[in-house]
């Protein structure tokens, strides 16, 4: 017969450590992002020029890496505009309008989906209604509507957009607080005395906010690309407010002579985007999110 001895501790420390899966692209992910997010919201402070600064001597100058000026990083436009001061001016008014729709859309639909999931019945019947005839209508159809009626500004789109993302948060936190709510934790709470506000939002809420994060960065890339596409089409901020569908809009003409114009920020949403969803399916896979 064979005995196995067991590992020492000497044994034990020699394992080697191994990165939780989901970890490597919460990281990454996350700081790429989060690098992105701080130029952008200190741009006023930090770009080289004003975004909207005009000097037709430098106009069209290609990027460093095109062979152009140190004096423009990522060149300049038709009339001399620094590209790399509109990217940083553009990222912070697509970003600001990303992270109040998703703020707003977070807060609503998980409200409503943590009312749906807890006490079902009537207010469960009521959401659930609401959020099919919500998905049954056309979103951007909705959102062409409210800005030709109210008129596009930044409150004004982030909330349009929140309005149209709610349902995402309201089923997935509907559906997760169902599941907790069976649990034993909620039963013992409810003997205590514990009323329905006091499960909802110290007992539920908790276990129910690794969904919510998850969801919301995979969200925020599409706010993003949607608060885009407005820009590109005309909807979005106007001018003078540089925002990154406006830019690619700008240089959609001048492609074949000056690219860059409209690559810059095209790189710039893409970048975001990917990050964004890099960073939330990292999380969803650290936390073991269904």
């Amino acid at each position: 017969m064979t005995f196995v001895q067991p590992a020492t501790s000497t044994q034990q420390a020699r394992r080697p450590f191994r990165i939780p899966r989901g970890a490597g692209k919460a990281i990454g992910g996350g700081a790429v992002l989060l690098i992105i997010v701080v130029a952008c919201f200190l741009s006023p402070w930090i770009t080289p020029y004003p975004p909207n600064a005009v000097k037709l001597s430098a106009r069209l100058m290609p990027p460093v890496f095109a062979g152009g000026s140190f004096e423009h990083l990522l060149g300049t436009d038709e009339v001399g505009r620094d590209i790399l001061s509109r990217v940083m001016m553009g990222g912070s008014t697509s970003l600001s309008i990303g992270v109040l729709a998703v703020v707003v859309s977070t807060a609503i639909g998980s409200l409503m989906g943590l009312v749906a999931g807890y006490f079902g019945r009537f207010f469960d019947a009521v959401i659930t209604i609401a959020a099919e005839i919500q998905l049954a209508l056309p979103s951007m159809l909705i959102i062409f509507f409210f800005l030709a009626v109210i008129g596009p500004n930044i409150i004004t789109i982030a909330l349009v957009l929140a309005l149209s993302d709610w349902v995402l948060y309201a089923r997935m936190v509907r559906a997760r607080t169902m599941v907790e709510r069976a649990r034993d934790y909620v039963a013992a709470a409810k003997v205590l005395g514990a009323g329905h506000g006091r499960i909802i939002f110290n007992h539920l809420w908790p276990n129910v906010l690794p969904t919510i994060l998850v969801v919301s960065m995979i969200s925020l890339g599409g706010v993003i690309l949607s608060e885009s596409a407005l820009s590109y089409l005309g909807l979005g901020v106007q001018r003078p407010w540089p925002s990154w569908g406006r830019m690619v809009a700008d240089g959609q003409q001048r492609l074949q002579v000056a690219w860059w114009i409209s690559v810059c920020p095209a790189a710039a949403i893409a970048t975001v985007v990917f990050c964004a969803n890099l960073l939330g399916d990292g999380l969803r896979q650290l936390w073991k999110v269904e």
